[in-house]
């Protein structure tokens, strides 16, 4: 009973602390990593609370460091360091609280075993805490891991779940005031309204730029899914590309903003998720040189862009299309659509040429007879139609292109081609 009361006032304290309601049913995840505004060489560590259930934020705090030394802060039952190092000081249950850290995790000093790190579909046991590992990457392509503290396993919910879920949230709302983010220095502390973090314009974007994306990384942590290497520089490649490790996994394309602007997620949609601008990322991924990314990440990134592919291929209909959008008071708009083939295939046929890439061809070829055809004798009857000129004329294009020997053509003109086109010996060497 006592350890019972102890937690509970460890999270109402914690959450008081972090600047969030005292709700401490609602599913929050408490993210700890560090920031860095290069423009005006303010670093430390960024403690966000950001409540799933109602895609909002309702923490957002700064520790920055003010001198070269390592530093600890105290947050009441657990601490963190300059390097994301969290020590709990008790194994406590976290209801329904998750936390997750680029760094490692501690529980009473204790360091976290290799063996103590799981999957948490392999947790079996729901009165012990889970740690899982999933992967995360900087935009340069290094990869780094993430650690997911939470007291029961993540449940994987299916994409028509999610889609549901996250599109209570898609109607255009007005902002209600501004969430202010908190700057710790020492023992003074500053309030900062969300949108103006830094002074400096470009240090101000792109730390906005990672909220927003943050905000969806967490919501696809909270409904099972793992994110891939996508995202490389400033704002080329996909803002998230995201899986569950199913037997049967379904896919998500993201798009995050975290700007005032007057439209919405619909226009997100429109504008950065449309199946032309996914093709265009995609064929870019796979032509262009790269030149900033070292060669493990330019492997990534291709093993990324061959996964959407082959969904794309295989299971179009297993990609959705997620448009996230954080407002000025922290609350988000999200919007979610399944993929459409057809539209992805027919922005293709447009831009492909006779110097496009073989398998971009081949991959449209295939979409398209796919879904046109039931068999592979239909494919094959479907594309000898589509060739142009008489009979003789398509069989000898075919012959040409698979190398068919000249005395074997009349044995099979005899048994395909019709009397009256005659059965000679297409020889094409002339």
């Amino acid at each position: 009973m006592f350890f019972k009361r102890t937690l509970k006032r460890f999270f109402v304290q914690t959450s008081i602390l972090l600047g969030s309601y005292l709700n401490i049913f609602a599913t929050e995840i408490i993210d700890i990593d560090k920031f860095s505004f290069s423009s005006t060489q303010i670093k430390g560590v960024r403690v966000v609370c950001f409540d799933t259930d109602n895609q909002r934020f309702t923490a957002v705090n700064y520790f920055v460091q003010t001198t070269p030394a390592p530093f600890k802060w105290n947050l009441l039952d657990f601490t963190f360091d300059s390097d994301c190092n969290v020590d709990l000081s008790s194994e406590s249950k976290l209801e329904n609280y998750t936390l997750t850290t680029k760094g490692t995790i501690k529980i009473k000093g204790k360091d976290l075993e290799e063996a103590d790190v799981i999957d948490d579909e392999d947790a079996s046991n729901l009165d012990r805490c889970v740690i899982k590992k999933v992967s995360d990457f900087q935009n340069n392509g290094e990869e780094s891991k993430r650690l997911i503290l939470t007291h029961k396993k993540i449940d994987i919910r299916t994409a028509q779940h999610i889609k549901n879920k996250l599109n209570e949230y898609s109607g255009k709302i007005k902002s209600k005031g501004a969430l202010e983010a908190t700057f710790y220095r020492g023992k003074e502390k500053e309030n900062k309204a969300f949108s103006n973090l830094s002074a400096d314009v470009s240090d101000n974007n792109k730390e906005r730029g990672t909220l927003g994306e943050l905000a969806t990384t967490l919501t696809m942590i909270h409904f099972g899914y793992q994110g891939h290497f996508s995202k490389y520089g400033t704002d080329n490649g996909f803002d998230g590309i995201f899986t569950d490790n199913s037997d049967d996994p379904e896919m998500f394309i993201t798009e995050s903003k975290c700007r005032e602007r007057a439209d919405g997620v619909k226009t997100i949609m429109k504008d950065n998720l449309f199946e032309k601008k996914i093709a265009d990322k995609l064929q870019r991924i796979f032509t262009y040189t790269h030149p900033t990314l070292s060669i493990q990440a330019k492997k990534r990134l291709v093993e990324t862009a061959t996964l959407v592919g082959n969904f794309i291929n295989e299971n179009p209909d297993k990609i959705f299309k997620f448009a996230h959008r954080i407002k000025p008071d922290g609350i988000c708009e999200c919007l979610v659509e399944k993929f459409d083939v057809s539209k992805y295939q027919a922005s293709m046929l447009h831009t492909l040429s006779p110097q496009s890439p073989m398998k971009d061809k081949l991959l449209v070829l295939d979409n398209i007879t796919t879904q046109l055809c039931l068999t592979e004798d239909e494919k094959a009857k479907l594309f000898i139609s589509s060739l142009r000129g008489a009979r003789a004329e398509k069989l000898e294009l075919i012959f040409k292109a698979l190398n068919i020997e000249d005395e074997k053509q009349e044995a099979m003109l005899a048994i395909i081609t019709p009397k009256k086109e005659g059965r000679k010996v297409l020889n094409y060497a002339s």
